[in-house]
């Protein structure tokens, strides 16, 4: 799930820039988007552990998958790249939430003298095999003439399709 997660979530990662240019956006719009990214990191790794708490590990997981969809989906729609600053709103949660959960998923699956494995074995899914397949994904893409914003919507399908997938196979369940 991690590793087709980061294939479709790499676009953001190393096309965004390509992404915004498309749309006519100045290098130091660009640069504000990336920044404000960042900035929408922060509450959600702060709050996380009560969000976990209060909803649920298994809802909030959902949560994440269906909210990167829902941002890389109004990534196509919207073709303005000062509205486009609006979408990086869905950042934390699509990606700092999602990656906490995570963890606390990997932490439920393995003792805890192998946490630290378990978290490098997340760590290589997301920024090692996602990643490369990505980037090899988005660039083939974008070789063949398609905009970054319809590789968005192809992505947004693929994070669905892991949103239903994981809501169906019962990912992040409690054990008992």
């Amino acid at each position: 799930m991690v590793v087709l997660v980061s294939m479709g979530g790499t676009t953001i990662w190393n096309f965004y820039s390509l992404y915004m240019k498309e749309n006519g956006a100045t290098a130091s719009l660009v640069g504000f988007g990336l920044s404000f990214q960042g900035l929408c990191e922060l509450p959600l790794f702060f709050f996380a552990a009560r969000i976990i708490g209060r909803f649920g590990l298994r809802p909030t997981l959902l949560l994440t998958l269906f909210a990167l969809a829902l941002r890389m989906l109004l990534y196509y729609l919207v073709g303005n790249p000062k509205m486009a600053i609006a979408i990086e709103l869905l950042h934390g949660v699509s990606w700092s939430l999602f990656w906490v959960a995570c963890v606390e998923h990997v932490n439920s699956m393995v003792r805890e003298e192998w946490r630290a494995t378990g978290q490098s074995l997340l760590y290589a899914a997301y920024y090692g095999a996602g990643a490369i397949l990505g980037n090899f994904w988005t660039g083939w893409l974008a070789d063949t003439g398609m905009k970054i914003g319809g590789i968005f919507l192809l992505n947004a399908g693929l994070v669905a399709g892991v949103g239903v997938m994981a809501w169906v196979g019962g990912v992040g369940r409690e054990r008992g």
